[in-house]
């Protein structure tokens, strides 16, 4: 496989709330002894306008300050869908050099030196900055790796269930789906009704969202259908299909509701019923 697809692959954004949070003060912990035990960098004591312990716990916390509003900020605006491991290597690229500058401007609180404002230590700043940060994600990406292995295996007694995340016109606002679930979705105006049936229920909650950004969010998942301006539907539950005086209408496990397929819309649905569902369709349609 290409390097440039493997980069592409999709990569779970973890740090948000509760995780983002333990991250970080793993994070905290691996810089202070990084920098306190192992003194990776030319250390002059006689620069130092305090303890060396402090330095290293004082400017471990601002690097870690830096990562909670860039990741925490992240986390709000990005769509979890479209996340993958090369916009995950820029933002740790991004989080370094904020630091490194960060570190930068703060070299007065801790060296004497009146060359502390010189590219020079512009640069070592960034320089630390890059071989400390990426040396710890090399560390921790693995014991990462491995504990959603072991998470993946206490959930693996039933189904596979894809949740994929859906972004709200609520500013930070998301909500988990599986579009295997959906039966159909109905726009009312800046909100949509979503219909969908598990744990053998049948379910409808009510989203702030378009049916239009809705639809483009779940773009990828060619089941899942526009059919009408105000209606989506989910090919894969579909029973059965009639055609009558106001035209044609879908009929779907598990509920009684029936759904119209506008004009517009028919070509495209033909298409994808074709491909996705195994009920017959009806000839004289």
């Amino acid at each position: 496989m290409p390097l440039l697809k493997i980069l592409k692959q999709p990569f779970a954004y973890y740090y948000r709330g509760k995780k983002l949070l333990l991250f970080s003060l793993t994070i905290y912990f691996m810089v202070v002894i990084f920098h306190y035990l192992f003194l990776p960098f030319n250390v002059d004591q006689s620069e130092h306008t305090i303890n060396y312990l402090y330095i290293c716990l004082i400017q471990s916390f601002i690097a870690v300050l830096c990562l909670i509003i860039i990741f925490g900020i992240t986390g709000l605006l990005i769509n979890d869908n479209k996340w993958n491991i090369i916009k995950e290597f820029l933002l740790i690229l991004s989080l370094l050099l904020v630091i490194g500058l960060v570190l930068f401007v703060s070299r007065d609180l801790f060296y004497h030196n009146t060359q502390n404002w010189s590219l020079k230590y512009y640069l070592e700043e960034t320089r630390n900055s890059m071989l400390a940060g990426f040396l710890i994600f090399a560390i921790y990406y693995p014991f990462r790796h491995i504990r959603l292995l072991k998470e993946v295996k206490k959930t693996d007694r039933g189904p596979v269930i894809t949740r994929i995340s859906i972004n709200s016109t609520v500013k930070g606002e998301h909500f988990l789906i599986d579009p295997d679930n959906i039966i159909y979705v109905k726009s009312d105006g800046n909100y949509i009704e979503v219909i969908s049936y598990e744990n053998n229920e049948v379910k409808k909650v009510i989203k702030r969202i378009t049916i239009k950004d809705f639809e483009k969010q779940l773009s990828n998942y060619e089941f899942i259908v526009r059919v009408h301006r105000s209606f989506i539907a989910n090919i894969k539950q579909i029973s059965d299909i009639k055609g009558g005086a106001q035209g044609l209408l879908i009929k779907f496990k598990h509920i009684q509701e029936k759904i119209p397929v506008s004009r517009s819309f028919l070509k495209e649905f033909k298409r994808k019923f074709s491909t996705f569902s195994n009920v017959i369709y009806p000839g004289n349609l």
